[in-house]
């Protein structure tokens, strides 16, 4: 087994610019890119995980033609008529931000928060129930989701086994999902199909689109497997980049300041209504988000397998078909060529003018071309919710128990602190 770790510079010089020159035909440009890593490893089995063959796992044409089918359920007017949704888990989040800023002891773990409030968000969206997760620790879901995201050292071996060695993996017949967890969820998805099919409810939701699919050719398990994959794609990925936001927001007070005043300004020409065009008009918010996500990726890397055998121009080094390509978003992000003094937060690096000087292929959070997060449009406006339901009639600080500077942890998959995110929340009035 070989894995290929691509140095970002040699990446960028010798395949993002140049034709290709070897087996595969050239098809100008970097569109051959697209041809060459565009399979991802397979990470599915269906017997032994049946929540695994979600879309993040599946390839070839299974990925292909259900990609397809899902892609409608992320339409800017698809996320327009399911706004109302979010709104309510926002209102609940501001709700229990006051509650705390009431108290003698100001400082919060904001990543604990925002976790309860992506669990929200996503079960009202992709499940279409009502966890209340802000307010009832004690829920089933809420339980399924806290054993589901635990860290784990031993699940780490699992997952890189998984991706290194994947028919040893399907030999040994682990199950990386507690078995407790699969039957929860596929349990709730059922009684939700259920539920509305007798009752003729319509909620403009994620679930809306998978039972109309299932009308027409998905089973209840594929549907249950998207439904989660949903949940496990954005829950710690969006609950973690809400928190790095506030973190760098805390510390970079000017930046907060401004971000403040763009949400009410936007907020303040609607009535003081939180819209779905209010939320798409907070341009400096996105670039605020965006840095976010540049300092912190989410994914650290990628994994890629190269479909064909292929020469990197100008050197001697050839890669084979079936290769693994490992590409670290991380460094990428932190290259200095590209990003200038990388470890400082600068929104300003987001400007359009400023986007259309670095390659599109140096910022990649959600990946690139056709197999990109499919959801990156939802969780953009779920961490943005998420953001302004902080920022707007609060402030928040640095404390003693704030860690400076992060210390990343080793057990998570994604890019999370070791010792959480806390802060001061005191209103900003």
């Amino acid at each position: 087994m070989i894995f290929l770790f691509l140095r970002i510079r040699d990446v960028e010089e010798t395949t993002l610019q140049k034709p290709m020159k070897s087996t595969v035909e050239s098809s100008g440009g970097i569109g051959w890119i697209e041809k060459l890593f565009l399979p991802r490893l397979s990470l599915t089995n269906a017997t032994q995980d049946p929540l695994s063959g979600h879309l993040f796992n599946l390839e070839g044409r299974k990925w292909k033609g259900l990609r397809s089918k899902l892609t409608p359920a992320f339409s800017s007017g698809k996320l327009k008529r399911m706004f109302y949704l979010l709104v309510e888990c926002c209102e609940e989040l501001q709700r229990l931000i006051n509650e705390a800023n009431n108290f003698a002891d100001q400082t919060v773990e904001v990543r604990e928060l925002a976790a309860k409030f992506i669990i929200d968000v996503i079960g009202s969206c992709a499940f279409g129930i009502q966890i209340n997760a802000l307010t009832d620790e004690e829920s089933e879901f809420h339980r399924a989701v806290k054993k589901l995201s635990k860290p784990s050292y031993k699940a780490t071996l699992w997952r890189m086994l998984r991706t290194a060695m994947p028919r040893l993996y399907r030999l040994m017949g682990v199950q990386l999902v507690d078995p407790s967890v699969t039957q929860f969820f596929t349990h709730v998805v059922s009684q939700m199909i259920s539920q509305r099919e007798n009752n003729g409810t319509t909620r403009y939701d994620f679930m809306d689109l998978l039972i109309e699919l299932k009308n027409k050719e998905l089973d209840e398990n594929t549907i249950a497997a998207q439904a989660f994959g949903f949940f496990a794609a954005g829950y710690e990925t969006s609950s973690n980049t809400i928190a790095f936001c506030l973190y760098e927001l805390a510390l970079n007070q000017e930046i907060q300041d401004k971000t403040r005043r763009e949400v009410h300004n936007a907020i303040g020409t609607r009535d003081g209504k939180l819209t779905y065009d209010a939320v798409q008009e907070m341009k400096y918010l996105d670039m605020v988000i965006l840095e976010t996500l540049r300092k912190y990726p989410p994914a650290p890397l990628f994994a890629r397998r190269c479909e064909y055998k292929y020469r990197i121009p100008d050197s001697n080094v050839e890669l084979p078909a079936g290769l693994r390509v490992v590409i670290p978003i991380y460094g990428l992000h932190h290259d200095p060529n590209y990003y200038p003094d990388p470890a400082r937060f600068d929104p300003e690096r987001f400007t359009e003018k400023n986007k259309r000087t670095r390659h599109p292929y140096t910022y990649l959070p959600f990946g690139e071309g056709p197999r990109n997060c499919i959801g990156m449009r939802f969780a953009l406006l779920q961490i943005k919710m998420g953001i302004i339901a902080f920022l707007k009639d609060h402030r928040v600080e640095i404390c003693e128990k704030s860690p400076v500077p992060i210390k990343f942890s080793r057990r998570s998959l994604v890019t999370a602190s070791e010792t959480g995110y806390w802060l001061t929340i005191t209103s900003s009035s």
